[in-house]
């Protein structure tokens, strides 16, 4: 169904468990509340840091697809070696991971390029139903740098270390005039979960609903995900969004919505 050798992007399901792409945020357009990812796909954005390099294959089965990837570059990060002057061995650690960077344009920029490695290997299935599909997606990454965040009250659930791994089940299914679609992601660090569930209704020809349930904890590793939310990370957050659509005449649309969410930890 696909290969990819070189760079290339890796979405699934809504994108909790693993999404390197862009995506569209919360808005009154209601059919972009739901992500329409699927796998694998060429790499054409100018973000330097966010692609995955290496190889990418999936299989299609009948009605089931498989795919596997192995990534491994160097990223951008803001990278010092641990305090022990006479170890030579001392890990590197860093307080970022810059992934929509890539500029260096300054001697501080380009003393972050490229300074620590990261390798990532997953694999994704999905089964194609009469009425939908429902899928997995699941990979690990290991840094060659120690992530650690300047220590501050709200990053205190932030991810540390320098490696994880994720596991999402995620579904898309049609009935009659209804569109289910959702995903529940399982994070390593600090054993931590996400989760959103929504819907698309066509009422008839003049009225579209849509309604969002998202809970992030506020531990989830918000690294490559672009989940739908008022947060721009996958983390500490937990609402319920409504929106519609009423085409009033040929040349005239009322769109709106209402969005109720809480922050369960402080932010920025």
């Amino acid at each position: 169904k696909a290969f990819h050798l070189g760079d290339f992007q890796a979405n699934f399901g809504q994108g909790l468990t693993m999404s390197t792409g862009l995506a569209f945020g919360k808005s009154s357009i209601i059919t972009n509340a739901k992500r329409n990812f699927n796998g694998f796909g060429a790499y054409r954005s100018l973000r330097e840091n966010a692609y995955l390099r290496g190889t990418a294959v999936a299989f299609e089965l009948n009605k089931f697809t498989v795919g596997v990837f192995a990534s491994y570059k160097n990223v951008d990060g803001n990278a010092v070696t641990e305090n022990d002057s006479l170890d030579s061995d001392a890990p590197l650690v860093t307080s970022n991971i810059q992934e929509d960077g890539g500029y260096h344009r300054t001697t501080s920029e380009l003393e972050d390029k490229d300074v620590f490695s990261d390798f990532q290997t997953g694999l994704y299935a999905e089964y194609k139903l009469p009425f939908g599909r429902i899928g997995t997606a699941n990979y690990a990454r290991k840094l060659g740098a120690v992530l650690e965040p300047k220590v501050l009250p709200y990053n205190k659930f932030s991810f540390t270390g320098d490696s994880y791994f994720k596991n999402g089940l995620y579904y898309d299914i049609v009935v009659r005039n209804i569109n289910f679609f959702g995903e529940i992601s399982h994070s390593s660090f600090k054993n931590s979960f996400a989760q959103v569930h929504g819907a698309l209704l066509s009422l008839n020809r003049k009225l579209d609903l849509s309604f969002v349930y998202r809970n992030f904890d506020k531990s989830f590793i918000s690294l490559q995900s672009s989940g739908f939310g008022e947060n721009s990370n996958v983390a500490n957050e937990e609402g319920f969004y409504s929106g519609f659509t009423a085409k009033l005449n040929r040349s005239v649309s009322l769109l709106g919505y209402y969005d109720l969410f809480t922050f369960p930890w402080l932010r920025f």
